[in-house]
């Protein structure tokens, strides 16, 4: 990220608290609280029962982008 950019979070729902969450898209924000609002803002008509959000820095890929351990 670079300097006056705001880190992305990945947003994440549900239509049915049985089901599993589903990837939606990602929101940019400069803390919790704004990212938050901001997936509902964009995400909210899908009439979903739950929704979280979580920072996109916290993953870390398996295959392709920089997933270099453990690749042959």
């Amino acid at each position: 990220m670079s300097q006056g950019e705001e880190p992305r979070w990945e947003v994440f729902a549900r239509r049915e608290l049985r089901r599993p969450l589903t990837h939606l898209g990602s929101v940019d924000a400069p803390n919790p609280e704004m990212a938050r609002a901001r997936a509902w803002a964009v995400y909210a008509r899908g009439g979903w029962k739950e929704m979280a959000i979580a920072p996109a820095a916290a993953f870390t890929p398996v295959v392709g982008g920089y997933a270099t351990i453990g690749v042959v």
